[in-house]
């Protein structure tokens, strides 16, 4: 029932008010609860549900009412770990989620979108690496690709440490093996992230 309820109150969230009155209606935890699954120790939620969470939590935080709340509740660091059950990783078992992934990125991207302090707190909580193992896991997935070259962008705009930290977790090799593979959807996006890296050869 959770996913299409996502679904339903996605398609809703069309302006500020809306994420707002949904955000202080507790739409934001709730969808913080479903990614959590049943608890400790249970099952990650089914990729269909994740998906759907995330989606919704992606429209709410175009709201920076609604980032707010996803950050101060721990939202960076559920959406991390949906993204490594939902990311997939290389020798993993089963077919990563590509759906997931896309939708973590996504939101991760809207909740650092010119917000500095979010950036350093995705930095700090390991963001970055997570980022490139679902890039490496997910290297012909061009809308994934796609997600990551804006959400490294959007990090390393306003902030000197996210930049540092994306580097160090190897952001250049990413964007740029992005925009070789996948040069329609993110051959902008890629060459972006690399200027706002700092590397000034960023149409090559």
């Amino acid at each position: 029932r959770g996913g299409p309820l996502c679904d339903a109150a996605r398609r809703l969230a069309v302006n500020d008010e809306i994420c707002r009155a949904l955000t202080d209606a507790g739409a934001v935890r709730t969808c913080l609860d479903l990614l959590a699954g049943p608890g400790p120790g249970g099952p990650a939620p089914a990729p269909a549900l994740a998906r759907a969470a995330l989606g919704l939590l992606r429209q709410l935080c175009g709201s920076d009412h609604a980032k707010e709340t996803f950050v101060a509740e721990g939202g960076v660091q559920a959406a991390l770990a949906a993204l490594a059950a939902g990311g997939g990783a290389p020798g993993a078992a089963g077919a990563p989620s590509k759906g997931v992934a896309e939708q973590a990125l996504g939101l991760l991207g809207a909740v650092v979108l010119r917000n500095p302090g979010h950036a350093e707190h995705f930095a700090e909580q390991g963001g970055f690496p997570a980022l490139a193992a679902a890039l490496d896991a997910l290297p012909d997935a061009a809308g994934v690709q796609r997600q990551g070259c804006l959400l490294l962008r959007n990090a390393a705009a306003r902030s000197a440490p996210a930049r540092d930290a994306a580097l160090a977790a190897g952001a250049e090799a990413l964007a740029r093996r992005a925009k070789r593979a996948h040069p329609g959807p993110c051959g902008d996006v890629g060459a972006a992230a690399l200027r706002d890296l700092g590397l000034p050869d960023y149409h090559d």
